[in-house]
């Protein structure tokens, strides 16, 4: 994985650092060669999770090549389902031409219309969009913000790609349509051998869904572990607190983390979780921590764990 950066006043800035050590670990049935086919994304079961919504995720030297590479990913081996399915959808086409638009784009040439038409009518029908044939010809104002959801999932799930990127995939919903939004997405994916990288603010969701979990804090990963394994033996005082703060683990006064998340065109040196941790060494705000590993699979980033890790940090 790489940084992901972005421009403000004509200065880039590197959002996600340190990324490479605590990389997801690819697990799939075949043998994936990224010198000579990076495109062929393999299983990668990893979630994160923070309290900036920044998540980033590419193939090693994907950045690097061409753009025709993008092309033959972008929508196809990758696609993404967007927080706000409203804004997604372009509010002056029917449903039925986006959908048709998007996988003419994901799916091979050549197919002709009615066999795209079938495809999307099979793929709604998934989704339990109810009577899928007499939808197509609404415009997205006519939805439910339910299946507005259910739509941008279809869209997703339609050139059977490899990974899906959900980027808070409920949060304009409200809890009863989560519910039911997040077990249909967890049933399709299992069902098609689809990954999930969801990045989410919600631990309930974490602890349902996910197999793995990376805690992200300010562009960096701070712990990665199997959900289990996080949720018991949590090791970073980010996570400490994160945990802490879930309305069914509060004994009395509601406690939050206090500070602010430091900004990110000019990050505190060291590890960026120090103005806020009640645990901060000298050497905190002097060294970025390398990634230890504390338990099986389990590693973090903190100096509370002396030693050093496999990995060196990466500034």
């Amino acid at each position: 994985m790489s940084a992901s950066s972005y421009r403000i006043e004509a200065s880039t800035e590197r959002v996600a650092q340190g990324v490479k050590p605590l990389s997801p670990r690819i697990k799939s049935r075949r043998t994936v060669n990224k010198s000579n086919a990076p495109w062929q994304v393999a299983r990668i079961d990893s979630q994160l999770v923070g309290d900036k919504g920044i998540g980033a995720f590419c193939i090693d030297h994907l950045e690097q090549r061409a753009t025709a590479l993008f092309t033959r990913i972008r929508g196809k081996a990758i696609t993404f389902i967007p927080q706000d399915p409203l804004a997604a959808l372009n509010p002056l086409f029917p449903v039925g031409v986006q959908l048709r638009d998007m996988l003419k784009w994901g799916m091979r040439r050549g197919r002709r219309a009615r066999e795209i038409r079938a495809h999307i009518i099979s793929i709604l029908q998934q989704v339990q969009i109810p009577s899928p044939a007499e939808q197509l010809r609404k415009y997205p104002h006519e939805f439910s913000g339910g299946q507005r959801q259910r739509l941008v999932i279809a869209a997703a799930l339609a050139p059977a790609p490899t990974l899906i990127i959900a980027d808070e995939p409920t949060s304009a919903l409200d809890v009863t349509v989560q519910a039911q939004i997040l077990l249909l997405l967890k049933s399709l994916v299992q069902e098609r051998g689809t990954s999930v990288l969801l990045i989410t603010h919600d631990l309930g969701v974490v602890a349902k869904l996910c197999d793995r979990v990376v805690v992200m804090y300010a562009g960096q990963e701070a712990e990665m572990a199997p959900t289990a394994s996080a949720f018991t033996h949590p090791s970073h005082p980010y996570t400490w607190k994160l945990l802490e703060s879930l309305p069914e683990r509060q004994q009395g006064d509601i406690r939050g983390i206090p500070g602010v998340v430091p900004h990110l065109i000019d990050p505190p040196p060291g590890c960026r979780f120090h103005t806020r941790c009640e645990f901060a060494m000298p050497r905190c705000m002097q060294h970025q921590p390398a990634a230890m590993e504390v338990l099986p699979d389990h590693w973090v980033r903190c100096h509370l764990f002396p030693g050093e890790g496999s990995y060196a940090c990466h500034a």
